[in-house]
């Protein structure tokens, strides 16, 4: 089992905005990287600009990971974090079935180039409570659901900075702290970014 991912070259070619893309599904260099990727066990993604389906679709090839780490403009928050709630009536139901921890960071300087994110926030802390649930169930059952289902989500982080688009839509209802009781669920608020990353880590 190889710990070590190797990024394909960077040609021209593959480049938008100085930047990788990651909706280019049939381009050699993606398929290469994405293939590399089915025995990893933590993904900490550093700030880039990737949409929230692009990112489901490379999750879909990381039955294995454990800890994913989000620090990314994705625009689409909301449909990103429906694509990660568990549903077994659902094609794709079986997207990260061993996760146990994850982690979001929202940087409110997106709501300068896109308009849509304040529209994305709106909602947002219900769509989450939502995916956690799914992938939660009572300390009293097993370490297993029942057939395919997901393992235990046992640790949440939503980290985001101090804009007051945050201070409205982030509140935890009472009763979903009450449910959530047993997980290690926190909402963090700090405007200073190399306070967010995980043990002091640069991604920005």
């Amino acid at each position: 089992m190889s710990s070590t991912i190797f990024l394909p070259p960077l040609h021209p070619e593959s480049l938008g905005n100085y930047l990788f893309s990651w909706d280019d599904g049939d381009v050699v260099h993606y398929q290469h990287f994405v293939r590399q990727l089915h025995h990893l066990q933590t993904l900490i993604l550093g700030y880039t600009q990737i949409k929230g389906d692009a990112l489901l679709d490379i999750l879909r090839s990381t039955p294995e990971l454990v800890n994913l780490v989000v620090d990314s403009c994705m625009v689409t928050y909301k449909s990103f974090l429906a694509g990660l709630t568990y549903n077994p009536d659902y094609e794709y139901h079986s997207i990260l079935p061993k996760l146990e921890s994850f982690t979001m960071y929202i940087d409110s300087e997106d709501a300068r180039f896109y308009e849509s994110f304040e529209e994305e926030m709106v909602g947002l802390i219900e769509v989450l409570l939502k995916m956690i649930h799914s992938r939660t169930r009572p300390l009293s059952m097993d370490d297993s659901y029942p057939g395919n289902g997901p393992a235990r989500l046992r640790k949440v982080l939503l980290c985001h900075d101090d804009d007051s688009a945050f201070t409205t839509h982030f509140k935890l209802p009472l009763q979903a702290s009450q449910d959530l009781c047993g997980l290690d669920f926190t909402i963090l608020e700090d405007s200073a970014k190399e306070d967010w990353a995980t043990e002091k880590e640069w991604f920005w």
